[in-house]
């Protein structure tokens, strides 16, 4: 094997290994998606029309989970506090 063929297996192996780590590493209630974007329901704004567009892979809550808020855990809508107060 050359040199060359090497460096681009080491790549592949390497890039490989970052996105099964990625995905290992959603917290409670989400999942890894290869095709998400920065667009998700929140609390505050439960059914929020997003893009069709494909970002980078990253994890986005499971069906029915809203983020508590922006950056925040995923939890069922129901369990959103109170608005207004």
């Amino acid at each position: 094997m050359r040199s060359s063929e090497i460096v681009v297996l080491s790549l592949l192996l390497a890039a490989l290994l970052t996105i099964t780590e990625a995905q290992q590493s959603c917290g409670t209630n989400e999942i890894y998606d290869k095709c998400a974007n920065d667009c998700y329901n929140t609390c505050a704004e439960p059914m929020k029309a997003c893009p069709r567009k494909c970002g980078p892979g990253a994890c986005r809550c499971r069906v029915g989970y809203v983020r508590e808020k922006q950056g925040g855990r995923c939890i069922l809508y129901n369990q959103c506090p109170p608005r207004g107060r």
